[in-house]
């Protein structure tokens, strides 16, 4: 007899992709969950096409950025169908992966503007607790926190930055470093 949450998946990605035949456009993906920055980041790209890739993607073009092409990705709304486009493109192909979007802030020190590179996360989305332990604290790759980070303090003063904070800490613990000159 067959149990859900035992045994094979309910759902495999990786059948899906199979039975349609379908690889990811390229192996380079972004996923962005708002339409406003979907719709800045696919004007930046060199050239481009709209791409019809699952029904789980609400918007996606592929197109190039210096030389190197993308694939850019608007996903349905929330995090099962985030996480469920994620999954299809794994499975399809996709290697390199950066998402980009909007997050609430739960230190009253962070105002509207300010640009905050994360070192760890909680989840609460909903979605999660299905891959990782509850105990299990997400963080960035060390490397790319710090080129984000060094990126971001050479365009402060640029593109209406007013200042850039780094928040440490572990929930409910904070120490924050003062802005950047």
């Amino acid at each position: 007899m067959f149990k859900i949450g035992k045994g094979r998946p309910v759902i495999d990605p990786y059948e899906r992709v199979s039975r349609n035949n379908t690889r990811a456009p390229c192996s380079r993906v972004l996923l962005f969950f708002t339409p406003f920055l979907f719709k800045i980041a696919t004007r930046m790209l060199e050239k481009y096409e709209e791409v019809k890739y699952s029904g789980l993607l609400f918007k996606s073009v592929k197109g190039y950025y210096n030389g190197k092409e993308v694939f850019l990705t608007l996903p349905y709304f929330g995090a099962p169908a985030a996480t469920a486009a994620l999954e299809v493109l794994i499975a399809g192909g996709g290697k390199t992966f950066i998402m980009v979007g909007e997050a609430g802030a739960i230190n009253p020190i962070l105002r509207i503007g300010d640009i905050l590179v994360p070192t760890w996360g909680l989840r609460e989305e909903g979605t999660s607790y299905h891959y990782m332990p509850p105990d299990y604290v997400p963080r960035p790759d060390t490397n790319l926190a710090r080129t984000l980070f060094r990126e971001v303090k050479k365009i402060k003063g640029k593109k209406k930055i007013k200042y850039f904070k780094e928040v440490y800490g572990v929930p409910m613990q904070y120490s924050v470093k003062q802005p950047i000159k």
